[in-house]
């Protein structure tokens, strides 16, 4: 099949004095399984496997897949604009294009925390320049960023700590496409504590706009379920340990009695048609949402640190 796309892309890289942009086939969480509006490979390349990656130049462009892929890929390309390399050749070709004075563009999105930090490391040492092309995640991850990464890992938090925290966020569904603001966060909590779920919290709450955006209905209002000072203080009380060994412990009877009454009253909630959150002090918050995720793993779980100042809320009723 004929690809117009790209050389339409390489003009493009010419007009922002991008030397080579890379390309990675996945969605903002990571996922493998992406919906069609995040196929950006596909629309690049034709080719709609699910694992490939590619690195257009200027005057060139390569797709990397592994064996699995090799015959689809040969039958959906463009063999006159894309050369097609195995998947175990990305990192030899990647190295190949970081050279001095040249810039590099990527979208800080499409790839793990751990490679966005290989990256800007490989760019350092060999004095490339980068260019963080999203427009809706990071227009440009600047030195300033670049250095708060090099001063918290390993001596703040190690490079699995920084993951972790991440994969907290997306497993809640929290997008990190705000990345300065994520690892400015993890940063600030890492001066208070080395404890991985507290840490997430305090990124949490700085993400406070986005996720009260994330949890705003049709009308432009927060509808929340809140918990009775009675339930507040039973998971307070039941809070054990310091530090990284924080547990719940609270008597199975009590448990069963707190999931009976919060699932009476979301469905109840879900009969008239709403989905509210549930809104929780800060403290509790990771607490009860292990127990609800058990349950009911759509249900959101927001502290009051989380309402952002200026969101319209309303409160439907409690637990």
């Amino acid at each position: 099949m004929k690809n117009l796309k790209i050389s339409k892309i390489q003009q493009k890289l010419i007009e922002n004095g991008i030397d080579s942009l890379i390309i990675n086939r996945t969605d903002e969480f990571l996922n493998e399984y992406i919906p069609p509006d995040a196929e950006r490979l596909y629309w690049i390349t034709n080719f709609s496997g699910s694992a490939g990656r590619a690195i257009i130049s200027q005057n060139t462009s390569t797709l990397f897949v592994d064996g699995r892929y090799t015959f689809q890929a040969n039958e959906q390309i463009d063999k006159n604009v894309i050369s097609l390399s195995h998947w175990n050749d990305y990192s030899q070709e990647l190295n190949k294009i970081f050279n001095k004075n040249k810039c590099i563009g990527l979208d800080p999105m499409l790839h793990s925390i751990e490679e966005v930090i290989k990256i800007i490391e490989l760019a350092k040492k060999n004095e490339t320049k980068l260019n963080f092309t999203s427009p809706n995640l990071i227009d440009e991850l600047d030195k300033e960023h670049q250095k708060l990464i090099g001063e918290m890992i390993p001596s703040q938090i190690s490079l699995g700590g920084v993951q972790r925290v991440l994969q907290n966020l997306l497993a809640e569904r929290v997008s990190i496409r705000d990345l300065p603001t994520i690892l400015e966060g993890i940063s600030e909590a890492c001066g208070q504590t080395r404890n991985i779920t507290m840490i997430t919290e305090h990124v949490r709450a700085r993400l406070a706009r986005q996720i009260s955006s994330m949890n705003t209905n049709e009308t432009g209002v927060i509808t929340m379920i809140t918990l009775t000072p009675e339930w507040e203080q039973a998971f307070a009380e039941s809070i054990v340990g310091t530090g990284e060994d924080k547990q719940l412990s609270m008597p199975p009877s009590r448990l069963q009695e707190f999931i009976g009454a919060l699932r009476n009253t979301f469905e109840q909630q879900a009969m008239m048609g709403e989905t509210p959150v549930l809104l929780t002090s800060p403290p509790i918050r990771p607490f009860v949402r292990s127990i609800i995720e058990r349950f009911r793993p759509m249900t959101t779980v927001m502290s009051q640190n989380e309402v952002y100042s200026k969101a319209s809320i309303k409160t439907l009723g409690q637990v």
